[in-house]
């Protein structure tokens, strides 16, 4: 880095989060810089976990619209019926169970940080246990 240990004046800024993000953040501590700014799609204050379980035992659609550049995450852009529109309808007494666009897909069957398997599992298995992280605001 060219910076020895001596950075107690300069500002660190780190894009982005998830692992490389919170590796940046110990390097930049380590190196001694006096302050960090982070930034990242969301804060910690502001995220909601929530799981839903789907049976897709009679091939049913799951009915939403995806999109998947979100490096760790599938982000739900819609929701247009299928089982996630029966969840949704057999929720609607708990918002925060709500599947909605911009949540975003974290985990299912077990599997997270690789949007490839996800997608897969998503594709093929018929028992889902799905992980959806939820921005404040977002969803429902």
């Amino acid at each position: 880095f060219g910076l020895g240990r001596n950075a107690d004046g300069r500002v660190g800024f780190v894009i982005g989060g998830g692992l490389a993000g919170r590796m940046a953040c110990c390097a930049l501590q380590e190196l001694g810089f006096g302050r960090l700014l982070k930034t990242s799609p969301w804060s910690p204050g502001e995220r909601s976990f929530y799981t839903i379980d789907l049976d897709r035992s009679c091939r049913e659609k799951l009915g939403i619209n995806i999109s998947h550049d979100h490096r760790e995450a599938v982000r739900v852009e819609l929701v247009t019926g299928g089982l996630c529109g029966a969840w949704n309808a057999a929720h609607a007494g708990d918002p925060s169970l709500l599947v909605g666009p911009g949540d975003l897909i974290v985990g299912v069957n077990g599997s997270n940080g690789d949007v490839t398997r996800m997608l897969e599992l998503l594709g093929q298995d018929r028992q889902l246990r799905i992980r959806l992280l939820r921005r404040a605001g977002g969803g429902g």
